[in-house]
Formats: C-alpha cells, structure tokens, sequence
C-alpha cells in the first residue's frame, strides 16, 4: 500500500512539472526586413508599411495582449484545479500550504516525524455578486478598445506612408524643373558664344551665362539630393531594409475637391458647405476607430464599477478535494471531501469602498476622455476641409501664374533674340517660370496631402491588410515582386 502510495506521489509531481514545462513558449524570432530593389507603387509601399511597421506590429501584440487578459478574465469564471505532493520530516508538526502562487490553495497538517502525501484541490465559483461577470465585460471592451487601437495605427501608418510616397514624387518633378532650366541655360550660353563670335554681344553675357549654368547645376544636385532623403524616409516608413534601393514612378495627381468629398459621403449629402461638413462630421463619428476604443474603454471602466461592488457580496465556491497520506506508524490511506464554502466580507479598513470610489473616478475620466476625442475630431474634420479647399485654390493660383510665366519668358526669348532686350531680362523671365513651376509642384504635394488628411480626419482611408496578416511572416507583395531580397547571415 506504501509502495502505491509513493508510486502516486511520484506520479503528482511528474505531471506538475510536465504542466509547468508545457506552458513555457519560445520568444519568436527578430523579424528580417524585407530588402528590396527596383519601382514600388503606392499600393505596394501601403501594404508593405502595414505588414512590416513596428508601430503596426507593436498594436496587433497589443490585441493579443489584450486577447490573453480576456481569457484570463473568462478563466476566473471556470473550474480550478491543483495537484500538490509534500514529503516533510521533523520533531514537531506544522501547518503547511501551498505556495501563494498556487490557486486553488491547500493547507494540510503536517506531523511529526516522516510524513508523504498528495492532495488534489477543484473549486468553482457559484456566487460573486457579479464580480467575476463584470470583470470579463470590462476585458471584452478592453480587448475590443485594443482592436481599434490597431486599426488606429493602421490609418496612421497608411497616412505616413502616402505621404513620404507624395514627397517622392514631389521631389523628382523639382528634380525634372531644374533639369528643364539647366537645359535653357546650356542651350542659351551656347548661342551666345556663336553670337560673340559675330560680335553682336559683349563679352561680360558669356561670363554671366556661365555662372547661371553653375547656379542651376547646383540646384539640380541639391534637388537630386533631396529625392535620396525622401527615399530614405520612404524605406524608414514602409520598414524596408535600409540596404534597398528602391524608386518610384508617377506623378502628383490633381482631383476636384468636390469628387473627393462625394467619395467620402453620399453624393446627397454635399449640397451646401453646411450639410457637406455635417456630413463629413457624420461620417468621422461612424467611421473614427479613435470613437469606437473611447467608447468601449468607458464602457471597460464601467463594468469594473460593478467589479468593485461585488466585492460587497457574499462569495460561495464549490470545492472538491482527494487526499493520499503516507506515514510509517499508520497505515497509509487515502480519501475525498467535496462540500460548499461561503464567505461574507464584513470590514477591511475601508479598501473595498476606496475601490469602488477609485473605479467610479476612472469612469469619470474615460467619459471626459471619449468627450476629448470627440471634439478632437472635430477639429481634425474642419481644419482638413478648409486646407483641401485653401489647396485646391493654391493649384489653380499656380497653375495659372505658370501660363503667365511661360508666356513671358517666350516672349523676353524673342527680344532678346533679336537684340532688343539684354540678357537679365531673359534671366529674370527664366527665374519667373522657375519659381511659377516650382508653386505648382509645392501646391499638388500639398494638395494630395490634404486629400489624405481629409480621408484620415473621417477614418476611411484604405487599408488592404488585415489584422491576420499582420502577424505573419511573409513577404508582402512588394516584397515578393522585388527584383532581389537579401538576408543576412544567420
């Protein structure tokens, strides 16, 4: 009977301690950023930057994170269960338990002398006072809040990402502006020497030709400099390796403020300024991930209210318990007790009070706090209409003063062609239609972006990944497209 005794004994400790190492899970792996060679579209940089974004990625753990205190919250509402073996020697006996961090606990008197034994403990919660329920509401907003925290990453990682692509593109046609001007001015320094040779204008024009020829060589390096840091930041953005060389293709395209705002609300909707903004107002309050995790983790602070105060009430749990004793003066023997234990919290200080008071000034908080994002929203939706529709004026501004530009330019081309102008009109008509062709590039990235400022201030901007695929390894599809992809040694 000893010889089993021991053998069960041995068996409680082995499968406390297969638990144990089967709970233990491996850290994953550092992630290998995707290197990457040759055009990436905008979609490609958007999908790319949502797969491969730390800040993306550290909101989808931050789901999980959230998924994992839900299960613990349900857990508290299901049966618990431990095994505990003891094996103790001595003159004198005790009372021992189990360590704190065992739950169900057990506490056993121990004897003197050699003593073994095994004790496995089930309890389940009958009666909380609705503690146990009000916890798990309070994860399930709290894990539904954190969803949307995802989703707010995402809209923010895409509005990053279409912006360093638009500063990109931008960068490339300044780069195509000062290559149009350093042109003219070669093609022009080089007919003034044909007409110095002829003797029909001073020397001093060459030497000054010259010198524009310089002044725009050293904006075109400087134009072509500032693409390479707009690709640096673009790579930084989407996540990409640093060591990729990547370029883009395209150009800063120019949509009607009023087709943008009917992609954004029905078409019904936007027939006055008045009702064009209410429904803008409308959409962002339906649409704002930022509304929706206000609104859950109030409702989050809430139910722990009601936690609180179940606190207050009786608590009642199911128990169960078999015992195997093991003693050299007895004979070892073994049973169960199963029965209903009920606790009634009398007084502890005035913690239990200061608790709910504590959580009611929290709900408070959230209430204020969801009421802040609401006006903040706001805001957001009004301050992008007005800078979609300053920049759209500002294109049509530029693009006209660029006909003007153009057209005077020609036209100081010609007199001085003909010797009936000097060459610092040409010059000054030449910075003209620079400067003109510059605002026009400056008013379309600034355009764009306040296209997608407006989208992001009513929460519709396009995201393609979902919250799936964020935790999987694979390359996306710019990734898979590139024309090479590097890893480093392991």
């Amino acid at each position: 009977m000893r010889h089993c005794s021991r053998l069960a004994l041995a068996a409680m400790l082995a499968l406390s301690t297969g638990c144990s190492l089967s709970a233990q899970t491996d850290l994953p792996a550092k992630e290998i950023r995707p290197l990457l060679n040759g055009p990436v579209t905008l979609s490609e940089a958007v999908e790319t930057a949502l797969q491969m974004s730390p800040l993306v990625r550290g909101s989808a753990a931050d789901v999980e994170a959230a998924q994992a205190r839900l299960r613990a919250a349900r857990a508290q509402t299901r049966p618990w269960a431990s095994i505990t073996a003891l094996s103790s020697g001595g003159s004198m006996g005790s009372i021992v338990s189990t360590p704190m961090s065992v739950q169900p606990s057990m506490a056993m008197s121990v004897p003197d002398g050699r003593f073994s034994a095994g004790n496995l403990m089930v309890m389940y919660p009958l009666l909380t006072g609705g503690r146990l329920s009000a916890g798990t509401r309070s994860a399930i907003a709290q894990s539904a809040a954190a969803s949307q925290d995802l989703e707010t990453r995402q809209q923010d990682v895409v509005l990053t990402a279409r912006n360093a692509y638009h500063e990109v593109i931008a960068r490339k046609s300044l780069v195509e502006v000062a290559q149009a001007r350093l042109r003219e001015d070669e093609e022009r320094l080089r007919l003034d020497r044909v007409r110095l040779q002829q003797e029909q204008i001073p020397s001093y024009y060459i030497q000054r030709g010259e010198a524009e020829v310089a002044s725009t060589q050293q904006a075109l390096t400087n134009a072509k400099r500032d693409v390479e840091l707009a690709l640096i930041a673009l790579k930084t953005v989407i996540g990409l390796d640093p060591a990729s060389k990547i370029d883009v293709q395209g150009a800063l395209d120019f949509t009607p403020s009023d087709e943008i705002i009917r992609r954004i609300i029905a078409p019904s909707a936007a027939a006055g300024s008045d009702e064009r903004l209410q429904a803008l107002l409308a959409t962002a309050r339906s649409h704002r991930p930022e509304i929706e995790a206000a609104e859950q983790r109030e409702a989050a602070s809430r139910a722990l209210i009601q936690a609180a105060r179940g606190e207050f009430s009786p608590q009642v749990n199911l128990f169960g318990s078999g015992d195997i004793m093991d003693r050299p003066s007895m004979d070892s023997r073994g049973g169960v007790t199963f029965g209903i234990v009920a606790s009634v919290p009398l007084y502890n200080g005035g913690e239990r009070s200061a608790q709910v008071a504590e959580t009611k000034a929290e709900h408070r908080k959230q209430r204020e706090q969801q009421a802040q994002v609401e006006l903040q929203i706001a805001q957001e939706v009004q301050s992008a209409l007005v800078s979609l529709l300053a920049a759209e004026q500002n294109v049509t501004t530029a693009q006209k003063a660029v006909d003007a530009a153009k057209a005077e330019y020609e036209a100081a081309q010609k007199r001085y062609e003909v010797g009936r102008s000097v060459v610092v009109e040409v010059l000054d008509s030449v910075t003209a239609k620079v400067r003109a062709e510059t605002n026009v590039v400056q008013a379309l990235y600034e355009y764009n972006l306040a296209q997608d400022a407006l989208r992001r201030a009513t929460g519709v901007i396009e995201t393609s990944e979902s919250e799936e695929s964020l935790a999987s390894t694979e390359p996306s599809p710019a990734a898979a497209s590139a024309a090479k992809r590097e890893q480093p040694a392991e």
